[in-house]
């Protein structure tokens, strides 16, 4: 099953540094080096087999790479990491056990 889905590139692009700024910090299951090595949406068709449920998550992806950017931008630090585990979850990525 393929669907055309598609994140923008801005919204792509700092997802991308997200998740490389914490590799260390979480349990993932593909081995990543470089940003261009990680397939959003490949990850997003694997986790979520419904069309309707890909278009959601996506949506939230983009209003949350907002978010990050704005949040960022103010140099605030409040809000950020909620941020940045909401697109963790959408991934099925968890924190380490420490």
């Amino acid at each position: 099953m393929t669907y055309s889905v598609k994140i923008s590139l801005m919204s792509a692009y700092r997802i991308r540094k997200i998740l490389l700024a914490n590799k260390n910090k979480l349990i993932v299951h593909q081995n990543f080096v470089i940003e261009s090595q990680i397939d959003l949406e490949k990850v997003l068709i694997s986790l979520y087999h419904e069309k309707s449920k890909i278009e959601y998550y996506i949506n939230q992806l983009e209003n949350l790479a907002r978010m990050h950017q704005i949040l960022v931008d103010q140099q605030t630090t409040y809000g950020v990491n909620e941020v940045e585990n909401q697109i963790f979850n959408i991934f099925g990525l968890n924190p380490k056990s420490l």
